[in-house]
């Protein structure tokens, strides 16, 4: 087995793997220790990775690693995974040392899934959203080559930016529930139901951030909410138009919240990160 450690901008998630079949999945904190099952589990290998480069990571993984040495008495191994890690898929990025672990990841995980389709059907391009701290979009190609995509602030950054980068706007906090808006809309008051992918779930919002703000607050609220839909949706177009048969998948922490006001079929995933983590070390361990 191994355990699997994903520190993020934010939050830190780790999983524990039987090769490839993830058994569990958890967020955790810095400061708590790993869960009692978790430990007595029979891992063999600690994989991480970090979009943090810092003391902070080595300290964490030196923490955990301890944990793990400690409650099996035997050694464990550290496998860390960075820019120079060996990928499982053509990277053609063309600054390839700057490019995120998280991306790098969850490339890996959606490569992964072309192969088990390519068993059954021809693999299709794929668009892979990643809402997090930032949003990410990466384009990997139906023949599994990696050619870039976009970075943009994410939902809270919008937000942030706004106040921090003027004089008078105020400092707001996103509501992933839309409960605490001061007037709301209806899904069909920004999408055509009719003529676009809308799913059951989307149907179903009913508290929505404004389009049409009438208040400071709200105005603030829909460009940096429906600026992050519009922006996407826009992308999913530019890609459809590209390419005859394009699969999406949408992960990170605020997938749910966005993944049904897009304008296509898509499948979440918020363990992609995870996966890919996992899968980069398998095929490392396989070479």
């Amino acid at each position: 087995m191994q355990l699997v450690l994903d520190i993020g901008n934010t939050r830190n998630k780790a999983a524990l793997y039987d090769k490839g079949r993830m058994l569990k999945c958890w967020p955790q904190p810095s400061d708590v220790a790993l869960p009692t099952d978790v430990l007595q589990s029979p891992i063999e290998s600690l994989v991480w990775a970090s979009v943090r480069q810092d003391q902070h990571t080595n300290d964490l993984v030196s923490t955990f690693l301890g944990q793990l040495q400690q409650q099996d008495n035997q050694a464990i191994v550290s496998f860390g995974i960075d820019q120079q890690t060996a990928v499982p898929f053509d990277n053609q990025y063309g600054t390839p040392m700057t490019l995120g672990i998280d991306r790098i990841a969850i490339v890996a995980a959606v490569h992964q899934l072309q192969r088990q389709v390519a068993r059954q059907v021809p693999p299709t391009a794929a668009l892979i959203i990643d809402l997090g701290t930032c949003i990410t979009t990466d384009l990997l190609t139906a023949e599994g080559a990696y050619v870039g995509g976009s970075i943009s602030p994410g939902w809270q950054m919008r937000l942030d930016a706004m106040h921090q980068l003027t004089a008078r706007l105020p400092a707001l906090r996103h509501h992933n529930n839309a409960t605490s808006y001061q007037n709301k809309s209806s899904l069909t008051d920004v999408i055509d139901t009719e003529s676009q992918s809308a799913t059951d779930q989307a149907r179903s919002l009913l508290n929505l951030p404004p389009v049409l703000g009438d208040s400071t607050a709200n105005c603030m609220f829909s460009a940096a909410f429906w600026g992050i839909v519009y922006e996407l949706n826009g992308y999913i177009s530019h890609y459809q138009q590209r390419y005859n048969q394009l699969e999406v998948f949408v992960s990170g922490g605020d997938s749910p919240t966005f993944a049904p006001l897009l304008a296509a079929q898509v499948s979440v995933n918020q363990h992609l990160v995870l996966d890919g983590l996992n899968q980069i070390y398998l095929f490392n361990q396989r070479a």
